[in-house]
C-alpha cells in the first residue's frame, strides 16, 4: 500500500493535488461511502479491461497504446459527472506518457536508442499480458485486483519514463558524436610541445601578471591582440604555458576568461610549421569550449575544405561563426587564444597571418576573443605597433636576470655557494634558454655516488673553457654553451663512449635531419656503420639538448639545430684547438637518401604482407596489420615514407651513384614499394614522391633525361594504382547527380561512394550503415543532399559536401530495398514494414503517411518528376500509383506475371515497371492505360530508368546485359555487354548521352550512347576464362577471371579488381599468324 501511495505521489509532481491510493480504493469512514467508492472503482477497472479485450490488434505494444487512448476517451466521457468515478490523475498521466511514446515511435527514434526501445517493448508486452490475464478470468474486480492493476500501471509508467530519458540521453550522445565527427573534418593539428614546461614558481611573475590582467579585461578599449616579443630563448614559451594553465578551465560564474585554444608553431613537426594549420586547429579547440560557437561553426558547413589561404580560413572558420554565435554566447565569459612562436612558421608565414588577424578584428571587432601571440623581436611584431587593437610587450633579458639567478640556484642546490655557480649566473645574462640548458647539462642522466663529483667537474670545465666574453646577443650567448656541450660530448669527457666520433656525429646529424621525429634505432640504422649503442651514446652525451618521448627524439630548442647547421657557429676553437661540428645539410640529406635506398633494397619484397591471395580484400585478413608491423619494421617504414624528402634536399654534386640507386629502384623495387605503401595506407603519396624525385633528377643535367622519363612513367602508374578504387562487394545501386558530373553508388559491403563521373576518381565515402546499402539517390533541390536505404533498417540523409549524416529514419523493418527523394527535396519515400510505403518529412524526420494496399514486399518506390505522385512495385505483381499529399491510392496497374522489381516515372507522364517475368511495361500514369509490353531480357529485369526527355528507357537484367529502348516504338536501340554478374542498377546521365550500371561483379561501368554505332569488337569473353573470336568462337587468349575487361562502349570502369583493355585490330590471328615474323 505504501509503495503504491509513493508511486502515485511521484508520477505527477507538478499537479495541484498529490494522488494517493485513497483515490482508487474505498475510504474507511463510512460503509455507505465505501460501497459507492468501491463500486465506481470497480466499474472503471471493469470498463478498462473490457476495452482492452476489444482491441483486435495482434501486437501487444499497439494494444497498450490503444488502452491509453481508451483511458483518455473514458476521462472525456465522464467529464464533470460526479456520479461516476473520475479517472485518477496518475492513471491519466500514465496514459498520456504512453501516447507521447507512441508519437515518438511514429516520428522515429535514432538507431542508437534501439536497445532502449527493445527494453521498453519487452516490459510493455509483459504488463499487457498481465492485464489481459485479469480480464480473461472475468472476475469481479475486488480490492486485490485493483491493487494489481495499479501495480501494472506503475510499472508501465516507470518504463515510459525510463524509455523517454534513455532516448533523450541517446540522442544527446548521438549529437555529440555527430558534432565531433563534423569538427574532426577540420583536420586539427594534434601535435603539442612534448615537454610543455611552465615557469618555475616565483619567476616571471611581473610579465605573467601583466598578461593575466590584460586577458581578463573586458572593456572595449582593451587591445584584442597582445604580442609578447623577445629574443630566442628568453622564455616566451614557458610563460605562455603558464598562462594557458592559468586559464585552462575557468570558473562557472563571473567574468572569468577561459582558454579557447592554443597552437605552438614549431619546426619539430611539418604540420606545425604551416600557417594554414593554425585557424582550423584553433577553431576545433574553441568549439569544444564554446557550444554556441560550435553550433555556428557546423551551421556554416564545408568544414572539410582545406587548401584555403589564411585570410579565407579566418573568415570562414573564425570570424563568421563567432559573429553568428553572438546572440547565444555568454558575453561575460571571454576566451583566450594563444598562438606561440609565430616566427617558427615556414617562410614569412607569420607576417600575413598576423596581418589577416588584425584586419579581421579591425572590421568585425571579434568581441569576446583575445589573442596572445609570441614572436622574436623583429619586424613581425614591430610592423603593427601603431594598430589600436595590438599591444606589444618586449621581454628584455636584463629584467630576467633575477629570475634566472633564482632558477639556477633552485635547480642546482648542491652547487650553491660555489663561485663557479655565480659565474654561471653571470654568463646566462638573463637568458632562460641558457640557464635551462646549463641545468640539464650539469645534471647527469644517471644517478650514482659520482653524480655530484661529475656535476662539479662539468661546471668547472664550463666556466673555464667557454667563451669568457659576456654579451647581450642571445645567439652568441647560447652558442658558447652549445660549443662547450659539443666539445665535452665528443672530446672533453674522459668517459668511454660507444662508436667512432664520426659515426656518433652522423647519428646526431641524422636525428636533426629526419623528416619527422624518429627513434634512435632508426637514426642509427640510416648511418653507415651505425648501431643502437652509438645512437644511445649520442643521446646520453647530449641529453642537455636532446630528449626522447614515446621512443622519438626531439631537440629542446630549434636554436641547437640551427647551431649545428651553421658552419660559423658550430666550428670553433677551444684551448688553441680547432673543432668542426657543423653539418652540411644537403650532403647529409644525400647520405640519407642513399641509406633509404639501401634499406629498401634489402627490406622490400613481393607480398610483404604475406597475403594468401592478392585477389582478396585486405579487410578480410584479421592478422594483416600484425604481419605489416612485423615485416615492415620502423627503419623500412621510415625509408619508404621519406626517401623522396631527403632526395629533394640532397646536394647536386657527384650525383651518379645516387642516380644509379634510383634507376635500380625503378627496375623492380618500385612495385614492392607501392605495395608496402598501400599496406601502410599511404598509396596516395606514391605519385607525388616519384614526381618530387623526378624534379631533383632534372636538376642533375640532361644526361639523366631517360631516368626522368622513367620516374614520370612510374608516377603515372602509381597514380593509376592509387585511383584504382572500388567497392569490395556487389554494387547494389547507382545514380547520376542532377548535373551529370558525379555518380553515387551503394554496395552490400555497407559502403557508399561518390565518384567523379568523368575521371572515375573517388570524391568521398559515406560511413554509418551497419549492413548492405540497397538504394541511393540525389535530391534535386540544389541543397546538396543524398539519401540511402539499407538492410540495417534505416534510411539516412547525408550532406554531399562533407559526408556528414544529417538525418536518420528508422523504419522498424529489417530491410529497406528502395528510397526516393521528391523533386523539391521536402519528402522521402521508402518501403516500411514490408508492405507499406512510408512518406517522411525530409527535414524534420516526421512520418507523414503510410500507404497501405500492397499484399507483398515492396521492392521499388519512385516519385513522379512533379512530386505529386509515388509509384511502387511489389512482390504481389502490381504497380500502384499514390497521391503524395493525401496518401490516396490512385491506380493499381496489373499485368506482370511475376514480382515487380523496379518502377520509374518519365517527364512525359508515363510510369514503367520491370519484373522477374523478364518484361518491361510502360503505362500512362494518369489513366492506367498500358502503352508497351516489351519482352526485354532473357532473365529478370532488375532495374529501369528513363532519360530526362522521356524518349528512352534503360534496363538492366540478370542476363548480364544493359539495354536501351526507344519509347515511341518500344524497340531496342542499344545493348551493352561487359558485366560479369547480374546487373543490379542503371541510370541515365542528365544529357542522355551516358548510362551508368552497377552489378554483382562489384564494378560500375559508364557506357556512351553514340548516334552511329561503332564497329563491334572482334572478340568476346567466354565462360572458361578465354577470349574468343566473334564471330567464330575461336580461342584467342586466356584471361584471369578475377580481372575486368573494358569494352568498346565503356568510357569508364570503376572497380577494385584489375582492369584490362584488349585491341586485336593489329593482331595476326588464325592463318595470318605466319606474318608475325619476317626474316
Amino acid at each position: 500500500m505504501n509503495r503504491l501511495r509513493s508511486w502515485a505521489k511521484s508520477i505527477n509532481p507538478y499537479a495541484t493535488r498529490s494522488h494517493t491510493i485513497r483515490d482508487f480504493v474505498p475510504l474507511q469512514d463510512g460503509a455507505e461511502r465505501d460501497a459507492e467508492h468501491e463500486g465506481l472503482t470497480a466499474q472503471f477497472a471493469q470498463r478498462l479491461l473490457k476495452k482492452l479485450l476489444e482491441c483486435v490488434d495482434g501486437n501487444q505494444v499497439k494494444r497498450a497504446f490503444s488502452m491509453a487512448r481508451a483511458i483518455i476517451e473514458m476521462d472525456h466521457e465522464l467529464g464533470d459527472n460526479k456520479n461516476e468515478l473520475q479517472v485518477p490523475q496518475c492513471v491519466k498521466d500514465m496514459a498520456n506518457r504512453l501516447l507521447a511514446v507512441e508519437r515518438m515511435l511514429d516520428i522515429g527514434i535514432p538507431s542508437i536508442a534501439k536497445q532502449e526501445k527493445e527494453k521498453f517493448e519487452l516490459i510493455l508486452r509483459n504488463e499487457i499480458n498481465k492485464l489481459e490475464d485479469l480480464a480473461l478470468r472475468r472476475l469481479v474486480i475486488q480490492m486485490p485486483e485493483r491493487e494489481r492493476i495499479l501495480e501494472i500501471f506503475q510499472c508501465v509508467y516507470n518504463a515510459t519514463m525510463a524509455f523517454q530519458f534513455g532516448v533523450a540521453n541517446s540522442m544527446q550522445e548521438r549529437a555529440k558524436m555527430r558534432h565531433e565527427a563534423e569538427l574532426k573534418s577540420l583536420h586539427p593539428s594534434e601535435k603539442v610541445d612534448p615537454k610543455n614546461e611552465e615557469c618555475m614558481g616565483g619567476t616571471c611573475g611581473k610579465i605573467i601578471n601583466t598578461i593575466t590582467e590584460w586577458a581578463v579585461e573586458s572593456s572595449s578599449d582593451s587591445p584584442r591582440v597582445f604580442c609578447l616579443a623577445g629574443q630566442a630563448g628568453s622564455g616566451k614559451t614557458t610563460i605562455v604555458n603558464s598562462i594557458a594553465k592559468c586559464f585552462e578551465t575557468g570558473g562557472n560564474t563571473g567574468r572569468v576568461t577561459v582558454l579557447g585554444g592554443k597552437f605552438l608553431c614549431s619546426r619539430k613537426f611539418e604540420e606545425t610549421q604551416q600557417a594554414d594549420r593554425i585557424i582550423p586547429t584553433i577553431a576545433y579547440q574553441l568549439a569544444h569550449k564554446c557550444q554556441s560557437y560550435a553550433d555556428a561553426l557546423v551551421v556554416t558547413g564545408r568544414l572539410f575544405d582545406d587548401g584555403h589561404d589564411v585570410a579565407t580560413q579566418l573568415r570562414k572558420l573564425l570570424i563568421g561563426p563567432w559573429q553568428l554565435s553572438e546572440p547565444t554566447r555568454r558575453p561575460e565569459r571571454p576566451f583566450l587564444v594563444i598562438i606561440d612562436a609565430l616566427d617558427e612558421l615556414k617562410g614569412d608565414g607569420g607576417l600575413p597571418f598576423l596581418r589577416g588577424l588584425l584586419a579581421g578584428i579591425d572590421e568585425y571587432d571579434l568581441r569576446g576573443l583575445k589573442f596572445l601571440v609570441t614572436s622574436r623581436s623583429d619586424e613581425l611584431c614591430e610592423s603593427f605597433a601603431s594598430d589600436p587593437f595590438f599591444y606589444r610587450q618586449e621581454l628584455p633579458i636584463e629584467e630576467a636576470k633575477q629570475d634566472v639567478e633564482l632558477y639556477l640556484k633552485a635547480r642546482l642546490k648542491e652547487l650553491n655557494g660555489r663561485p663557479e655557480l655565480d659565474e654561471l649566473v653571470k654568463r646566462a645574462g638573463g637568458l632562460f634558454l641558457y640557464a635551462a640548458t646549463a641545468v640539464r647539462y650539469l645534471t647527469p642522466p644517471f644517478n650514482g655516488s659520482s653524480a655530484l663529483e661529475e656535476q662539479i667537474e662539468k661546471l668547472v670545465y664550463l666556466v673555464s673553457k667557454s667563451h669568457e666574453a659576456s654579451t647581450s646577443n642571445a645567439t652568441l650567448l647560447i652558442d658558447s654553451l652549445y660549443q662547450h656541450i659539443m666539445w665535452y660530448a665528443f672530446s672533453g669527457s674522459k668517459r668511454k663512449r660507444n662508436g667512432s666520433a664520426l659515426t656518433r656525429r652522423f647519428c646526431l646529424y641524422t636525428l636533426l635531419c629526419t623528416a619527422a621525429p624518429t627513434s634512435v634505432t632508426v637514426a642509427a640504422a640510416l648511418v653507415p656503420g651505425g648501431d643502437d649503442e652509438a645512437g644511445m651514446s649520442v643521446l646520453s652525451d647530449l641529453h642537455a639538448v636532446l630528449y626522447t618521448q614515446d621512443d622519438q627524439v626531439f631537440w629542446y630548442h630549434a636554436s641547437f639545430r640551427d647551431f649545428i647547421f651553421t658552419q660559423g657557429r658550430s666550428n670553433f676553437r677551444v684551448d688553441e684547438e680547432n673543432f668542426a661540428f657543423s653539418c652540411n645539410e644537403p650532403s647529409h640529406h644525400k647520405l640519407l637518401s642513399e641509406s633509404c635506398f639501401r634499406v629498401m633494397k634489402s627490406g622490400l619484397r613481393f607480398n610483404i604482407g604475406n597475403i594468401a591471395s592478392s585477389f582478396e580484400s585486405h579487410s578480410r585478413h584479421q592478422t594483416l596489420a600484425e604481419q605489416v608491423d612485423h615485416n615492415i619494421d620502423t627503419t623500412l617504414r621510415y625509408s619508404s615514407c621519406y626517401w623522396a624528402h631527403h632526395l629533394a634536399s640532397a646536394a647536386l654534386n657527384d650525383t651518379s651513384d645516387l642516380c644509379c640507386s634510383i634507376s635500380e629502384f625503378l627496375q623492380l623495387r618500385v612495385l614492392f614499394w607501392i605495395e608496402a605503401m598501400n599496406l601502410l595506407g599511404l598509396r596516395d603519396q606514391c605519385a607525388p614522391m616519384l614526381q618530387r624525385a623526378r624534379e631533383w633528377v632534372l636538376k642533375c643535367g640532361n644526361s639523366y633525361s631517360q631516368l626522368s622519363d622513367d620516374l614520370d612513367e612510374a608516377a603515372k602508374f602509381a597514380t593509376f594504382f592509387a585511383e584504382r578504387l572500388g567497392h569490395t562487394g556487389s554494387v547494389t545501386s547507382v545514380t547520376y547527380s542532377p548535373d551529370g558530373t558525379q555518380i553515387l553508388s551503394g554496395c552490400d559491403d555497407q559502403s557508399m561512394c561518390l565518384w567523379d563521373a568523368g575521371k572515375g576518381t573517388q570524391i568521398r565515402s559515406f560511413e554509418g550503415h551497419t549492413d548492405a546499402v540497397n538504394s541511393v539517390g540525389f535530391s534535386t533541390d540544389g541543397i546538396g543532399r543524398i539519401v540511402s536505404a539499407s538492410t540495417d533498417g534505416t534510411v539516412r540523409v547525408w550532406d554531399i559536401s562533407n559526408g556528414i549524416q544529417l538525418q536518420e529514419f528508422e523504419t522498424y523493418y529489417s530491410e529497406i530495398l528502395s528510397v526516393s527523394f521528391s523533386s523539391d527535396g521536402t519528402r522521402i519515400a521508402c518501403p516500411s514494414d514490408g508492405k507499406l510505403v512510408c512518406i517522411w518529412n525530409a527535414t524534420t524526420g516526421a512520418r507523414l503517411h503510410e500507404l497501405e494496399g500492397h499484399t507483398g514486399t515492396i521492392n521499388s518506390v519512385a516519385f513522379s518528376p512533379d512530386g505529386t505522385r509515388i509509384g511502387s512495385g511489389s512482390d504481389d505483381k502490381s504497380v500502384r500509383v499514390w497521391n503524395v499529399y493525401t496518401g490516396e491510392q490512385m491506380r493499381v496497374l496489373i499485368g506482370h506475371t511475376l514480382e515487380v522489381t523496379s518502377v520509374a516515372f518519365s517527364t512525359t507522364g508515363r510510369i514503367a515497371s520491370g519484373s522477374r517475368d523478364n518484361s518491361l511495361r510502360v503505362w500512362d500514369a494518369s489513366t492506367g492505360v498500358l502503352l508497351h509490353v516489351i519482352n526485354a531480357h532473357l532473365d529478370w529485369v532488375t532495374s529501369i530508368a528513363f532519360s530526362s526527355d522521356g524518349a528512352r528507357i534503360v534496363s538492366g537484367s540478370r542476363d548480364l546485359s544493359v539495354r536501351v529502348w526507344d519509347m515511341s516504338m518500344g524497340l531496342q536501340v542499344q545493348q551493352f555487354v561487359g558485366h560479369e554478374g547480374p546487373i543490379t542498377s542503371v541510370s541515365f546521365s542528365c544529357d542522355g548521352e551516358h548510362v551508368v550500371s552497377g552489378a554483382d561483379d562489384g564494378a560500375i561501368r559508364v557506357w556512351r550512347i553514340p548516334a552511329l554505332l561503332p564497329n563491334q569488337p572482334s572478340w568476346q569473353r567466354a565462360h572458361a576464362d578465354w577470349i574468343i573470336s566473334s564471330p567464330g568462337g575461336k580461342s584467342l587468349m586466356w584471361f584471369p577471371h578475377k580481372g575486368h575487361l573494358e569494352t568498346t562502349f565503356n568510357t569508364l570502369l570503376i572497380t577494385a579488381r584489375p582492369v584490362f583493355r584488349l585491341d586485336f585490330d593489329q593482331s595476326m590471328l588464325g592463318d595470318k599468324w605466319v606474318r608475325c615474323y619476317t626474316p
